[in-house]
């Protein structure tokens, strides 16, 4: 499955546009620095470069999330048959509702439209914004998946949610 260089138009001044530029992954690792504490677990790369080199290698589909000129967040999507594994990272400036979940509910639509049944993300359980955009996105709390990866060196439990395409 492939992603088209498509532009989904979200209200006033947001956009949506696959692929994610790849000269912009580097802005990736640095909003993920703002955040890393509280949602990155220890597998991840923790230096740009390595960052950027586990990036290119990685088959998924990608999103960039706009303000006019201005990119401030990633989606990607790891296809699994007709399943997707989301991700979602975005710089301060672009954590509110009316950018994020708009930026969500499209790249779900898009998912279902090339033919994914449903749409799963598991976030740390204890990352509350990320638990509340995933419900206000409309995807249900499907169970916990305890001590799944390590944080800062300790256990932590992912929150698994999914959103299938019937029930949109």
């Amino acid at each position: 499955m492939s992603a088209s260089a498509a532009l989904y138009e979200i209200p006033d001044i947001h956009s949506i546009e696959s692929p994610f530029p790849i000269e912009s992954v580097p802005r990736v690792f640095l909003w993920s620095m703002e955040f890393w504490r509280s949602v990155m677990d220890d597998s991840m790369p923790q230096e740009m470069t390595a960052f950027v080199d586990r990036w290119e290698k990685t088959e998924r589909l990608t999103w960039g999330v706009y303000r006019g000129e201005d990119i401030g967040g990633a989606i990607t999507a790891r296809i699994e048959g007709d399943v997707a594994h989301l991700r979602a990272v975005f710089a301060r400036r672009f954590w509110e509702e009316e950018t994020t979940k708009p930026a969500i509910d499209i790249v779900v639509k898009t998912l279902f439209e090339q033919g994914i049944a449903k749409v799963a993300w598991w976030p740390p359980a204890h990352a509350s914004a990320l638990v509340s955009l995933a419900r206000a996105a409309g995807f249900t709390r499907e169970g916990t998946l305890h001590k799944q990866v390590t944080q800062r060196g300790k256990r932590i439990d992912l929150a698994l949610f999914g959103i299938w395409k019937e029930g949109i």
